[in-house]
């Protein structure tokens, strides 16, 4: 028995809903054979990817960016151990 049919859980392979990319790791979006992962449809769920999100809502995309750039500055300005625990989350 795996670890997965263990906990009850399973993993959700995260796919862009304009260009069909995929998330592999946390902020790393990658062009793989998405119409490979379809025959498992019951783990798959859409979301948009950071290049789409630019391309077609701009004005969002700027505020997120905005928002990133204002939890960093404050992570500094707590220092840096503040700023490591901001990171490793």
């Amino acid at each position: 028995m795996n670890k997965e049919s263990q906990s009850g859980h399973k993993k959700v392979v995260l796919v862009c809903a304009y260009c069909n990319k995929i998330l592999k790791d946390h902020d790393v979006w990658v062009n793989d054979d998405a119409n490979a992962l379809l025959n498992n449809l019951e783990n798959l769920s859409h979301g948009i990817c950071p290049d789409c999100l630019k391309e077609n809502f701009p004005r969002e995309y700027l505020a997120i960016q905005e928002e990133r750039k204002a939890k960093m500055r404050n992570a500094f300005k707590k220092g840096f151990k503040s700023f490591y625990g901001y990171i490793a989350r």
